[in-house]
């Protein structure tokens, strides 16, 4: 599963993208094609696979868990619990591999939960 292309024109001038967030991939296939001068293209290369590596097992991860439940009625929800600075990053990756966003942070939700006393 793929995720975080989105950031690929931001890190290189010149890309073509194959792949879009949320499509799946196969080990060797190409998501993107970058051009330009080499020293760009070598000093941007890994910012460009950190993002994409992080960014693409979150979301695959994600969809493992959104398979394993298919067909039960269960939402899989993401949670708060991201790294620090990349919660926005890792939340769209979460929802490209088919999570559903819970909430942003405390300020935007809220969460009830119902116990029981015995």
């Amino acid at each position: 599963m793929v995720a975080g292309v989105e950031l690929l024109p931001l890190i290189y001038d010149e890309i073509d993208l194959w792949k879009h967030s949320g499509d799946p991939a196969e080990p060797g296939e190409p998501v993107a094609t970058a051009r330009g001068p080499a020293r760009q293209l070598l000093s941007s290369e890994r910012v460009a696979l950190n993002f994409l590596q992080r960014l693409s097992g979150i979301a695959t991860l994600a969809r493992r868990y959104v398979d394993a439940v298919a067909d039960t009625g269960c939402r899989i929800l993401d949670t708060r619990k991201t790294t620090p600075g990349l919660r926005r990053l890792e939340k769209m990756a979460a929802a490209a591999g088919g999570v559903v966003n819970h909430r942003m942070g405390l300020y935007d939700a809220i969460l009830l939960s119902r116990t029981t006393a015995l």
